[in-house]
């Protein structure tokens, strides 16, 4: 369907699904709406106001899509941890309760064990204080991952940078070179 060769990453999968338009469905601007709240939003407070509303809109217009509510939910709600820990050092149970509302009914219970279920599987790397009633983003996953991404970040320049010196540009750089020669040889042959 998406015609990507080999196993894709993320990146290129949701790539693909932007550049050809597969997340506007027609007659559900909603499913468009999830897709860009999950994938490009940086705000968790965007996402916990928006997300559920659109996936709450996106099932009026299509009653099918219920069945995958509890993993849209999930999804938003995971989204929202990862993004929290750009706005939070620290965030309390009762705040980040208000934020994830819609995920399990509110309930305490359910949203700790997606903390657990995230710190499991590497998503978020969270702390819980029960006696501060506060939630400590992991400092040390929070450094890694952003040297990781200043490393990604660095390599795209790189490319870029290697991408100038392709042969068309190399080989203009070399007959300039071997120009500049001749012209220097027949200024000093007269």
């Amino acid at each position: 369907m998406l015609q990507i060769k080999g196993i894709p990453s993320h990146q290129s999968l949701t790539h693909t699904i932007y550049s050809k338009n597969i997340h506007n469905v027609v007659g559900n601007p909603y499913v468009a709406s999830l897709f860009k709240l999950v994938e490009f939003e940086e705000s968790p407070f965007k996402i916990s106001q928006q997300g559920s509303e659109a996936l709450r809109k996106a099932i009026e217009v299509m009653p099918n899509l219920e069945k995958y509510a509890p993993f849209i939910e999930k999804t938003l709600a995971i989204r929202i941890l990862q993004k929290c820990k750009n706005f939070f050092t620290n965030v309390r149970f009762a705040k980040l309760k208000t934020m994830l509302n819609f995920y399990g009914n509110g309930e305490w219970d359910k949203i700790e064990g997606l903390l657990y279920e995230c710190n499991r599987l590497s998503l978020v790397m969270t702390i819980a204080d029960h006696a501060k009633q506060v939630i400590t983003f992991d400092q040390v996953a929070q450094v890694h991952e952003n040297l990781v991404n200043f490393g990604n970040k660095l390599r795209n320049v790189f490319q870029k940078v290697q991408n100038m010196n392709t042969p068309a540009n190399e080989r203009d750089r070399i007959f300039g070179k071997i120009k500049a020669k001749l012209d220097e040889e027949r200024a000093l042959k007269r």
